[in-house]
């Protein structure tokens, strides 16, 4: 799946070209989508680009910003990984394992949780 990374100019105090690598660096990592189909990968990086370019609107530190966009991965790739799982678990191993995920994403500091993307 080739899906680009929307040129957006916009930068908080980090600067955009750190931004920019970033958010190619999600959509050049294989292993974040894997499991899915073209549409609902294009729909988590999408939802993954904006919440970088969120958090380097609210944190001005940029190793800040690379630790918290490495934990993003996490999540994504954690999604994933539970999507690719999803035929074998039960309803109870998926409520476990989506709780999980809420737990993971935690971890990120000023993470937009409220923040949806246009298909």
């Amino acid at each position: 799946m080739n899906v680009e990374p929307d040129p957006q100019p916009e930068a908080g105090p980090v600067d955009k070209e750190v931004i920019q690598r970033l958010v190619e660096q999600l959509y050049e990592n294989e292993r974040l989508t894997g499991n899915l189909t073209d549409e609902p990968a294009k729909i988590l990086l999408k939802w993954g680009e904006q919440q970088i370019r969120d958090l380097a609107q609210t944190h001005s530190d940029q190793a800040e910003l690379e630790k918290l966009a490495y934990q993003l991965q996490r999540v994504i790739r954690s999604i994933n990984r539970l999507v690719g799982q999803k035929a074998d678990l039960s309803e109870t191993d998926m409520v476990e394992r989506l709780l999980e995920l809420v737990e993971q994403s935690k971890d990120l500091r000023g993470f937009p949780t409220e923040r949806h993307v246009d298909r």
